[in-house]
């Protein structure tokens, strides 16, 4: 199994069946966002109203649980690992439906903080296989952040919405920029005509 920080995964597939390799997915996809504080718990933070306004900064992610995930990745021993998804009705994570099983050989793992050079994250970062770093524009990813947060309705209005993105957002993509594992391949984002 091959753990893609964009992932890791090694060691943890299985030969079986021709059957069950041909209709079982071989990879899945795993975002750091499901290991977001609960809001209950950033309610308990030293400044909760900073926790909650700076959502998604590193600070805010339980990062020892997911280290604790990318490590069960590692064992091949492991039957399956499940994982939790952001649910953004809720404003919280909850369970994935599927963990990751023996049959997947590929686990990408996407998030910002995947490469980040923290004690912790430096560590699950490690593990990784493969460490892709996607190249954004900043202006490009304001612009994007601004309108998925928006739609999302993370804030009352744009430009709520625009000074979240500025203060905590951007902020936060500083610090990985910064403070980075390297990684193994870097990929230009581009964005595509639209189909509309």
């Amino acid at each position: 199994m091959d753990l893609v920080n964009a992932g890791l995964k090694a060691g943890h597939g299985q030969a079986g069946d021709e059957h069950t390799q041909a209709t079982t997915p071989e990879a899945i996809c795993v975002s750091l966002d499901g290991w977001h504080h609960y809001r209950h718990e950033l309610d308990l933070f030293p400044d909760p109203k900073e926790a909650h306004w700076r959502r998604g900064a590193a600070f805010t992610f339980d990062m020892a649980k997911y280290l604790a995930f990318v490590k069960a990745l590692r064992d091949p021993s492991s039957p399956a690992t499940p994982f939790f998804l952001f649910d953004h009705a809720l404003k919280d994570p909850s369970p994935a439906p599927t963990p990751v099983l023996p049959h997947h050989r590929v686990v990408v793992i996407e998030g910002l903080y995947t490469l980040l050079d923290r004690d912790g994250w430096r560590e699950a970062a490690q593990m990784m296989d493969v460490k892709v770093w996607i190249e954004v524009d900043r202006q490009v990813a304001r612009r994007r952040l601004v309108e998925r947060n928006f739609v999302a309705g993370l804030c009352g209005t744009r430009e709520e919405t625009e000074r979240r993105v500025d203060q905590s957002d951007m902020a936060n993509g500083e610090e990985v920029r910064e403070f980075r594992v390297e990684p193994t391949d870097v990929v230009v984002s581009v964005d595509l005509p639209s189909t509309h």
